[in-house]
């Protein structure tokens, strides 16, 4: 495993870290307020700049119990490979029900970080029951170790502190932006910095308050008759 390699294993479990005690919500993806399984895996790897920015969908929590399509397979195998022995980094997936649908990012031997329905994002053993006693595998991403020209690792800039609606737009802008994942991370940096520097707007009297000011201008005062 070369240095670069270590490095971008590095900053996934790091930023994994950053999502403990996130807690569990389904289809959200918000650092300290929610995140399922799926979206833990999507902010985190896409943070490390190893996969694009993916959205993988409307989903129902319990999909798994009722379909057999293995739609967490799916986008594993289009990122990753399947492995038998996993790294720091790597990915564990786990079937539940009647398809694989549990994942959960590797940190060593035998600890793993993701995010379980009624805890939230933790750090877990896999060999507790409630994930020994299902079948597992393990992938890596495809992007483990290619770098972009000997550039550094660049992760993408982290957006969840931001306004829901500036982290959308950014969002947007990473979607739109071609090339590697350093040049989505410099055009997202380049948006949010903008973003950041823009004065706020004067907020606007409302119409009453516009038109109660007027009719005070035009009052004349009433004269007091004194005997």
């Amino acid at each position: 495993m070369s240095p670069f390699e270590v490095l971008q294993r590095d900053a996934v479990v790091a930023q994994a870290e950053r999502w403990l005690r996130t807690p569990y919500q389904h289809r959200q993806h918000l650092l300290g307020v929610g995140v399922d399984c799926a979206w833990l895996l999507i902010e985190v790897y896409h943070a490390a700049g190893l996969i694009p920015w993916i959205d993988p969908g409307a989903y129902a929590q319990d999909w798994h119990l009722h379909r057999s399509e293995e739609r967490y397979l799916g986008w594993l195998e289009l990122y990753g490979r399947q492995i038998d022995t996993p790294q720091r980094g790597d990915v564990a997936v786990w079937k539940f029900g009647r398809t694989f649908s549990h994942g959960a990012v590797v940190v060593d031997e035998h600890r793993i970080i993701h995010a379980y329905r009624d805890i939230g994002v933790e750090f877990a053993d896999r060999r507790e029951e409630r994930l020994s006693s299902h079948t597992v595998r393990y992938y890596t991403l495809n992007r483990y170790g290619v770098s972009d020209g000997g550039a550094a690792v660049v992760p993408f800039p982290t957006v969840q502190r931001a306004s829901t609606r500036c982290r959308s737009r950014a969002v947007r802008v990473a979607s739109r932006s071609p090339g590697s994942p350093a040049a989505i991370a410099s055009a997202l940096t380049s948006f949010i910095t903008v973003t950041s520097k823009r004065s706020p707007k004067p907020r606007r009297k409302s119409r009453g308050v516009r038109a109660g000011a007027a009719l005070l201008k035009k009052t004349r005062p009433i004269p007091i008759m004194r005997r």
